[in-house]
């Protein structure tokens, strides 16, 4: 059906436009019908040839014919980043109609460039070209060619052929990498099978990888991490230099002793601040109690600002520079603290990690370096340190460094190491809630919350990185409480555990709703679960809860004056799967008029197979059901 108002569309259009000379690459008529289903793009064909000039330097050149379909797709959109080592050599676009006839060419103006400094970043010398052709008649196509010299750290990794997105099908593209002949590099085909076509010349050698017909892959809720789904291709250099320092992707070793290089002499600091660590490190006495001193030390005098530019990117500023400046990035901050502990007496490692929601996950018989973060490791306690928080607990990584492999800089060279798991059982939040109901519906409602390991978070930068009044703001904006004004609102975060609680009072106009002689009163409005997963007719990817977390609540329902509770719900409510388990249960005090609610939801982190959906699903929504469940309560007969 899709497929025939498509045609009809177009076959309206036809006389309305007259048939014009047309490009019958980019008609869509010639789309095959497997790739228009599910799609919001289409690649109509992708060529892109990375030429591999030196150790040093490279070009990139890019043919990319998409045609959009409807308004979903953001295809029509090209981002290109530079640096002052790399340079964008040629950026233009073209704009077709559905039967291919040329509408236009991109102009110069429309290019916008500007600084791509990052939100946290102070300094940064990289900056984006934008190109964005806009047309409000679909289906249309877009046409981009562009080309790019590589040096420095857009070089050095070489670039990775990302084939196909969520909801895009691909009619055909290929890459394509042209080197010296004889020189080294690595790939990596991910959930695609691919061979490259290998031609030879007398000074050079091609290597070329190509598709056709891949059909769109659509986006599902609890999906694995895109690099387990989409296909795509990572390269990575043998050899490869940077101003005065040469290294090797060929292993993790490999690239741990460049990065040693890097880190190499960096780490001497002034004489004033040696004594201080010492005097500090006497008084804290040994092992775990000296380095959470020295951690402190580090928090109350050094704060985080990113400094990248060129090499800095990859290198930091001396210890030298972040005890006269007080600030630093990542690198810069923790290289400073494993100067502090070398003080100490004690040895760390430099860890190079991917921060955030995780995409990629490093694996040891493929050396590509998908990081964005620097951490510090301290093997003799197997302690971590996230150098960059003024206000996080020590050996604690947080939940956006977690549950995955980072790459130690070690003097031997590279190693991973996995980061601690943030469990069900650690990330715990247990809420005890008093709510006073008035004979009107309103009601006065106090929440004693106490989070642990990821949950704790929020309320600690609540604490720490907002106002009073932006942290009131903040709660209001996220609680899942009725339109309510705060009364009270009072936050702790404990110094040495990643721990925090929180009173608040909040006044609801309408807690509860009349209808009659009868009031409805929501059992939970203070921790009910929402997010139930939509339903899909199949599913085609694994189902992954990526965090798993533990609640504990006791909702304490006062009733008003003049009323008493007509009817409850069952008493035990309870649900066991492998997902997880639910419990809620009701005691009934008739003697005080009041309803006490004891919950326990417990979500596990695990993936299960696709076929497992319907059952996944059906859990969270017995769960959002019986959260939402009501009492209802009835007049008191005079």
């Amino acid at each position: 059906m899709k497929r025939l108002l498509l045609y009809s569309f177009l076959f309206c259009s036809a006389f309305s436009q007259g048939l014009q000379a047309q490009d019958v690459a980019y008609n869509v008529f010639s789309i095959p019908d497997s790739l228009v289903q599910k799609a919001n793009e289409v690649v109509r064909t992708d060529r892109q040839i990375f030429t591999v000039e030196s150790l040093r330097s490279g070009k990139l050149a890019c043919h990319r014919a998409v045609t959009i379909l409807n308004e979903k797709s953001d295809a029509n959109v090209q981002v290109l980043y530079y640096d002052k080592e790399s340079k964008i050599k040629k950026l233009e676009a073209k704009l077709y109609n559905a039967f291919g006839q040329l509408i236009r060419e991109a102009h110069k103006s429309e290019i916008i460039d500007q600084s791509a400094i990052s939100d946290f970043s102070m300094y940064e010398d990289n900056r984006v070209k934008v190109l964005e052709i806009l047309h409000s008649e679909y289906p249309y196509t877009v046409v981009f060619d562009y080309e790019i010299e590589l040096k420095g750290i857009q070089y050095c990794t070489y670039p990775n052929w990302r084939i196909q997105d969520y909801a895009a099908s691909v009619q055909e593209a290929s890459f394509t990498i042209s080197l010296p002949a004889g020189m080294r590099f690595f790939h990596r085909a991910l959930n695609i099978e691919l061979t490259p076509e290998v031609k030879k010349s007398q000074d050079r050698e091609f290597y070329t990888w190509s598709v056709r017909n891949l059909p769109a892959i659509p986006s599902e809720p609890n999906a694995p991490s895109r690099s387990a789904v989409l296909p795509a291709l990572l390269t990575a250099p043998d050899q490869f230099q940077w101003g005065a320092y040469q290294g090797s992707m060929a292993s993790w070793k490999d690239y741990g002793i460049f990065m040693h290089e890097l880190f190499k002499g960096r780490d001497v600091l002034p004489e004033s601040v040696r004594q201080e660590v010492r005097r500090i490190a006497t008084e804290a006495g040994e092992g775990r109690s000296r380095i959470n001193a020295l951690y402190r030390y580090l928090q109350t005098n050094m704060r985080y600002v990113s400094v990248q530019l060129g090499i800095g990117g990859w290198q930091p500023f001396d210890a030298q520079y972040v005890s006269e400046k007080k600030y630093g990035d990542c690198k810069a901050l923790t290289n400073f603290m494993k100067a502090v502990l070398k003080e100490a007496g004690i040895e760390a490692y430099p860890a190079l990690i991917y921060s955030g929601r995780l995409d990629y996950d490093v694996e040891e018989d493929f050396m590509t370096p998908t990081f964005n973060h620097v951490i510090l490791y301290v093997p003799s306690e197997d302690y971590w340190l996230e150098c960059t928080s003024n206000d996080f607990p020590p050996n604690y990584v947080g939940q956006s460094n977690s549950g995955r492999n980072a790459l130690l800089i070690k003097p031997t060279g590279g190693e991973l190491k996995r980061t601690p798991e943030l469990s069900s059982e650690s990330n715990l939040e247990t809420h005890r809630v008093v709510v006073e109901i008035n004979p009107e519906g309103s009601a006065r409602v106090e929440v004693r919350a106490n989070h642990t390991g990821a949950d704790h978070e929020q309320w600690r930068y609540m604490m720490h990185g907002l106002s009073h009044e932006e942290a009131a703001k903040n709660l209001i904006q996220n609680s899942s409480l009725p339109s309510f004004s705060l009364v009270k609102l009072e936050i702790e975060a404990a110094k040495d555990r990643p721990e925090s609680s929180a009173v608040y009072v909040a006044q609801v106009s309408r807690y509860a709703t009349k209808a009659g002689k009868r009031f409805f009163v929501p059992l939970n409005a203070v921790t009910a679960y929402g997010n139930v997963p939509s339903a899909l007719e199949t599913r085609r990817h694994p189902v992954v809860i990526q965090r798993g977390y533990t609640e504990r609540d006791e909702i304490t329902l006062q009733m008003p004056v003049g009323y008493q509770i007509e009817s409850t719900p069952d008493a035990v409510t309870e649900l066991k799967t492998e997902f997880g388990s639910y419990r809620l249960e009701f005691e009934r005090d008739a003697e005080q008029n009041k309803l006490v609610c004891k919950r326990e939801l417990v979500v596990k982190a695990g993936t299960w197979p696709a076929d497992r959906y319907t059952e996944y699903r059906d859990f969270f929504k017995q769960v959002a059901k019986s959260d939402g469940m009501k009492a209802v309560l009835v007049e008191k007969k005079t």
